[in-house]
């Protein structure tokens, strides 16, 4: 397995698929997930910890994301019909895992502390769709979760910089708003779907595409450099509050950091870097406290939507 932008990615056979890339419309493969599911629901809702949960993340497809991995070869196995069908299929799919998911959750004797969430993304690496990403996957799953409330929202894989020698920047694509036509858009298309769920779900999460390196970039996905959002003072290290300011900004409710950046930001040994923790620090207590300094290392418009947690 490789991990490309912080995402967990298989080389596409058809031998390697048949070890464990889901078909996620099979009935076999339905059947097993959905009795794991209501075991973990089972077992939450009895668990001392129920009160300290504050979402449950219910993975679609690959390492929780909701993105289709080796098209060329799940449209086979999906009768063809190519990136269409495909996208009507999975959607189908993703809708009866939310349905049911909200259904357990609802069969319980009492409702529990925490929310049901899902993960959106765009169709990738499609056959016949131009540029091969269609962003109307992630607001056709969005749309979803909108129907079955109470119901969180996240997304897996917030960056600014240049992976695979590409820029690829949030801070820069969200300007593109719904123009956007699949690799110009925000990564997974969050950008577009934030302002659909604002308000209306009771979670709303984000995770930065990688672990950082000097404070917030320097390699791949986060690299404020390579993306050419360098502040004035050129310092690479406001990468991660360039990132984390951007989720608050945009309804970010709970932001998944790396334990490795949070490690560095509470000054103990810093696994990352030899750099002083400053940087590290002054982005997770931006985070942490919802009133993020530095707005103007950011492009695009804000939206200040109250605090974020961290998990």
């Amino acid at each position: 397995m490789q991990r490309v932008q912080g995402r967990a990615t298989r080389q596409c056979t058809a031998p390697v698929l048949a070890t464990g890339v889901p078909a996620v419309w099979e009935p076999p493969f339905q059947a097993a997930v959905q009795g794991w599911w209501s075991q973990l629901i089972a077992w939450a809702a009895g668990s001392s910890a129920d009160t300290q949960i504050g979402y449950i993340r219910f993975g679609f497809s690959i390492g929780s994301e909701a993105t289709i991995n080796c098209t060329q070869y799940l449209e086979a196995a999906n009768g063809g019909g190519g990136d269409s069908a495909m996208k009507t299929t999975w959607l189908n799919a993703y809708g009866t895992a939310a349905s049911y998911l909200l259904g357990q959750v609802a069969s319980l004797p009492s409702h529990p502390s925490w929310a049901p969430m899902m993960t959106v993304n765009m169709g990738q690496s499609l056959t016949t769709f131009p540029g091969g990403t269609d962003p109307s996957w992630a607001t056709g799953e969005a749309q979803i979760l909108l129907a079955n409330q109470p119901f969180g929202i996240g997304t897996q894989g917030l960056e600014n910089g240049a992976p695979n020698g590409t820029v690829a920047s949030d801070p820069l694509d969200i300007q593109n708003g719904n123009a956007c036509t699949g690799s110009n858009c925000c990564s997974d298309n969050w950008c577009n779907t934030r302002s659909m769920v604002i308000g209306q779900v009771p979670v709303i999460e984000l995770q930065d595409c990688n672990l950082s390196n000097l404070g917030g970039g320097g390699t791949d996905c986060l690299d404020s450099f390579l993306a050419g959002t360098v502040p004035t003072n050129g310092q690479d290290q406001l990468t991660l509050a360039q990132v984390f300011l951007l989720s608050i900004q945009h309804g970010t409710t709970s932001a998944e950091i790396y334990y490795g950046d949070l490690e560095c930001a509470a000054g103990a040994t810093c696994t990352l870097n030899a750099q002083p923790q400053i940087s590290y620090l002054a982005a997770v207590t931006a985070l942490a406290s919802g009133q993020p300094m530095g707005t103007s290392a950011l492009m695009g418009s804000a939206k200040l939507q109250g605090s974020a947690s961290m998990f």
